[in-house]
């Protein structure tokens, strides 16, 4: 089977969306080594690169696709999946192509969120026109749609009357360097290095509203007897 993906993030993104989709490429290509993986990438990039022989890279071609890059993507792509015998393509990062479900076809989406419906005051006006349009059209077209938490699948519900039959749950994986258990004296080396007391919460990522990190303190807050973590 040919199984193609918008690899955008793949390739581009070093953070969420990238650590997805390099992932959960990199475990098909593992355990289903029997099927050929396309990764449509819109621009070449010097960060990342995948060495398994049935991972190919593809890029636009011709000097229209390659100056308008993002077009390609989008739509014009719809021509390479069919050139290629394309069986199932996978958006991972929230949308499919438009014109995709005009062909024979079959497609996945993975929604990562609804940020921008739940929230929108935190973004663009312009940005979450285009979100909203981008994603309903892949949640209508696509024949299948993976939410990375039930919050995600509640928001698609909500928001986008998706049938809940169309959805399935599946949790993002966990890095395998975070299996890795350190010894004791390094560990030590870091609580020394930064003040770190006994026990503490390490919260990764950005600062932001939408990541709920208030409401973290204030439930510490409220537990700081039966949960005594300094603030």
């Amino acid at each position: 089977m040919n199984i193609g993906f918008d690899a955008k993030r793949a390739f581009h993104n070093t953070t969420g969306l990238g650590h997805y989709s390099r992932t959960l490429i990199a475990s098909l290509a593992k355990f289903y080594p029997q099927h050929q993986y396309f990764l449509f990438n819109p621009k070449p990039s010097g960060l990342i690169s995948f060495k398994e022989e049935n991972i190919r890279e593809i890029l636009p071609e011709g000097f229209f696709n390659n100056l308008f890059s993002s077009a390609w993507r989008s739509r014009n792509v719809t021509k390479d999946l069919e050139k290629l015998k394309i069986n199932i393509y996978h958006g991972l990062s929230q949308e499919i192509p438009f014109g995709i479900n005009a062909t024979k076809i079959k497609t996945v989406v993975t929604i990562h969120d609804l940020i921008h419906e739940r929230y929108p005051h935190q973004f663009n006006p312009v940005d979450v026109k285009i979100y909203t349009k981008k994603y309903r059209h892949a949640c209508t077209h696509a024949q299948a749609i993976i939410a990375i938490s039930n919050q995600t699948k509640k928001d698609l519900i909500d928001f986008y009357k998706v049938p809940e039959e169309k959805i399935t749950v599946c949790y993002q994986s966990c890095n395998p360097v975070f299996s890795h258990t350190l010894p004791e004296e390094a560990i030590q080396r870091v609580k020394i290095k930064y003040g770190l007391p006994e026990k503490f919460l390490l919260s990764v990522g950005s600062i932001i509203e939408r990541k709920n990190l208030m409401n973290v303190c204030k439930a510490l807050l409220l537990l700081r007897n039966e949960c005594p973590l300094p603030l």
